[in-house]
């Protein structure tokens, strides 16, 4: 049985000076991936895809790097919504307020410089394209929280922000790739 593996990035650095586009992985976001790996080792994931952010891209490297050295390809697609002029929020609340009215209005660029729902279809499309290039085999995506969210709510016919609030990083869902039927979910696999 084959699955999509879809993995959100581990903790990142936070810099108030540059978009969140460039952070890197923090410390403690290096280990959590080794634990991710090794929750993920039983779908024996073949193929390792990963937005081209820092974060993104050093969590899946980290991850292929457990499971016998699988290669990670980057693709621009999976990137998380684009915001590179969205302001940082020191106030966590502030932050989810700007995600969820952006969520409540995915057709409207309402936080940063494209709609939530232009981003959703833009990553969807880069997942069939992952999909249906898999050859059968387990494939694993490392990509953003709102993306994906945005994302797997859609799949899942969930309310994005209901899903995005509860998803920490790292966090992770398989799916059956038969049918997009969720297999499981981990929304705080550090703490797993």
């Amino acid at each position: 049985m084959a699955f999509l593996v879809l993995i959100r990035h581990a903790k990142s650095v936070q810099q108030t000076d540059t978009s969140a586009h460039n952070w890197h992985l923090a410390q403690d976001g290096r280990a959590q991936c080794i634990q991710v790996a090794r929750r993920l080792q039983k779908y024996e994931i073949g193929s390792m895809h990963s937005s081209d952010e820092p974060k993104a891209q050093e969590t899946a490297e980290l991850i292929a790097g457990e499971l016998s050295g699988v290669g990670v390809q980057l693709n621009r697609a999976l990137r998380e919504t684009q915001r590179q002029s969205a302001p940082f929020y020191a106030d966590v609340q502030d932050f989810r307020r700007a995600i969820q009215t952006a969520m409540e209005r995915p057709q409207e660029v309402v936080y940063g410089e494209e709609a939530f729902e232009a981003a959703r279809q833009r990553f969807a499309g880069a997942i069939q394209t992952i999909v249906e290039g898999s050859s059968g085999h387990s494939t694993g995506v490392v990509s953003h929280g709102t993306i994906m969210a945005l994302y797997m709510a859609d799949v899942m016919g969930m309310r994005p922000y209901d899903l995005w609030k509860l998803m920490d990083m790292p966090a992770y869902a398989v799916f059956r790739l038969a049918d997009m039927k969720i297999m499981e979910i981990c929304f705080s696999a550090a703490e797993a």
